[in-house]
């Protein structure tokens, strides 16, 4: 049984591609973005407008860029850190011990919650 099944292409195309039919494409219709089209400034005129640099800053900006930007080590004596990484330290430290002192108040909490419990079973006993 070899049937060979002829399509009607034209039927097809006619059928479901109509010149007429309208695909769901939409144009959208909306003003274009606003842009200032005026020519913008070239690199010289830029560098024209900046003021001069002095050597001096310059010099102690790079020797500040140098210097490395690490946390800071718990090693390093305080006497080699600045003001503001003392500081720092110093409330990086109590934050620190005051996290684990926490941890030891939930302990502590814990122990008296039970020696509670202990004493609540000891009456319920007596009665």
């Amino acid at each position: 049984s070899s049937q060979d099944i002829k399509w009607d292409e034209q039927n097809i195309l006619a059928t479901y591609h109509p010149a007429d039919k309208d695909y769901g494409h939409m144009k959208i219709e909306e003003p274009k973005t606003p842009y200032s089209y005026e020519a913008d400034e070239t690199d010289e005129e830029i560098v024209a407008r900046r003021e001069p640099i002095d050597p001096e800053e310059l010099a102690e900006k790079l020797g500040d860029a140098e210097r490395p930007r690490s946390p800071i080590d718990r090693d390093t004596p305080d006497e080699m850190l600045t003001e503001k990484e003392r500081i720092r330290r110093k409330s990086f430290e109590e934050k620190r011990r005051k996290h684990y002192n926490e941890f030891e108040a939930v302990r502590k909490m814990r122990e008296k919650m039970k020696q509670m419990k202990d004493e609540d079973d000891d009456v319920d006993m007596d009665e």
